[in-house]
């Protein structure tokens, strides 16, 4: 009982709750709404092909921090994954393998989904795993971690539903520029620890300067770039994504002048990230921040189209637990404490 405790407490699961399965979610929702696919047996295509990724992406995950448990001993920091049973975890790592990688590609019916699928797990699974462990492998690191937590799983997703055009392409590079800066960003604020503790990153072997002004002048402009290109042709071919375009622009104007008044505090919405936050510019984790935003504007809009949408709903709101306790509750509770003050300020 107490494994299964400790089990169901693994960083992997969280991996349901943040920006990969967002994007995941996105791209899946987004095609089925382009394409008109409002069938009830496509839409249950696509809830399978999601809970395959989701196992996926908790693999990715545990095998990560199983593989990183030594080096994480050595640096002082202890997890729930340290009290787990090594064949308990064993038995968890092939049963979420076998999970995510059989029905789905039985389903797809793809020769070229499978060996695709088949490739993200191999990379997945030698990022951290030696004897390739490409984590460690400066620039070859970086871009293994895009592939497998973006880039090879969004391309599953075009490969599962046959669907390639130049919306598709600007979604995966979208999402791909994402995951390069992130990692830039998460190698950069664990620069210290990473150089005492001897793991060779990317930002280790180029140094935090020349790592620091990567982001700043190539991957946070790209980035925006990216996303307003992307915005632009979810219109076009959504019309109605104006509105929600129209109402992320009002809002970035809003908090932003409610930041800079002080109204509002940036805090991360995963706190396990520190001080994280006082890195990252407003802009930037507004338009990642973004996403959360508009998967649940898709989602119901394409509910009121059709409504066996809804089956995507439960893993759609799962996806949003940060954003919605982060965010959502945190802005909330924060127009609620001003408008609460203004009641109560005495009048003269």
């Amino acid at each position: 009982m107490a494994a299964a405790t400790r089990i169901l407490k693994l960083k992997a699961w969280k991996e349901l709750a943040d920006i990969n399965m967002q994007a995941l979610l996105f791209a899946v929702l987004y095609i089925l709404v382009a394409t008109q696919s409002f069938s009830l047996e496509k839409i249950l295509g696509g809830l399978l092909l999601l809970l395959s990724l989701a196992a996926y992406l908790c693999f990715g995950v545990l095998v990560n921090d199983y593989c990183d448990m030594p080096i994480d001993l050595k640096a002082g920091k202890r997890s729930e994954m340290h009290e787990v049973p090594k064949h308990a975890l064993t038995v968890l790592i092939v049963a979420l393998f076998l999970g995510g990688f059989t029905f789905v590609s039985l389903q797809a019916k793809n020769p070229v989904f499978a060996m695709v699928f088949a490739l993200t797990y191999f990379f997945a699974t030698f990022y951290s795993a030696y004897p390739l462990r490409f984590k460690q492998r400066g620039a070859i690191g970086i871009m293994v971690d895009m592939l497998i937590e973006k880039t090879l799983p969004l391309t599953l997703v075009l490969i599962f539903f046959s669907y390639f055009s130049f919306d598709s392409f600007l979604i995966v590079l979208y999402f791909s520029i994402m995951q390069l800066k992130l990692i830039l960003d998460h190698q950069i604020f664990d620069y210290d620890t990473d150089l005492s503790s001897g793991v060779n990153t990317f930002v280790v072997r180029l140094g935090l300067e020349k790592s620091e002004a990567i982001v700043t002048w190539f991957l946070r402009p790209a980035f925006v770039l990216t996303f307003v290109l992307l915005c632009v042709f979810l219109v076009i071919n959504v019309p109605y994504f104006l509105i929600a375009s129209v109402i992320l622009l009002v809002g970035y104007l809003a908090l932003q002048a409610m930041v800079l008044k002080n109204l509002l505090n940036r805090v991360n919405i995963r706190t396990e990230m520190g001080l994280w936050i006082s890195r990252i510019p407003f802009y930037d984790g507004y338009i990642t921040g973004s996403m959360g935003f508009l998967l649940l504007f898709i989602l119901f809009s394409a509910m009121l189209a059709y409504f066996p949408f809804v089956v995507l709903l439960p893993l759609t709101i799962i996806s949003q637990l940060y954003v919605i306790r982060g965010h959502y509750l945190r802005i909330f509770n924060n127009f609620f404490r001003l408008f609460s003050q203004k009641i109560r300020k005495p009048t003269k």
